[in-house]
């Protein structure tokens, strides 16, 4: 098994909400996801407001697994940016 380093170790911290940053992270919500078990179409409306309010004071950057889930994001959360994660 390979030796992993922890990211406190390379230098890597999670700063506090307060602290200044350059746009929050977020991960989009997937109907097949484990966030949101039986509760997507309700979560959705929500997770949407949440981006919306986030946006009138800074930038937001969505992530998913798939390319395919780019425009779904776009249309449904004005997301400034977005950003594509390997399928594990």
């Amino acid at each position: 098994m390979p030796q992993i380093t922890a990211p406190a170790a390379l230098g890597y911290r999670m700063p506090a909400e307060w602290e200044p940053h350059t746009a929050t992270w977020l991960s989009w919500p997937r109907r097949e996801g484990i966030s949101f078990p039986d509760a997507y179409d309700r979560v959705l409306p929500t997770f949407r407001e949440m981006v919306a309010a986030l946006l009138a004071s800074e930038p937001v950057v969505s992530t998913s697994q798939t390319a395919r889930m780019r425009p779904r994001r776009a249309r449904h959360s004005r997301v400034c940016r977005s950003a594509d994660l390997p399928a594990s």
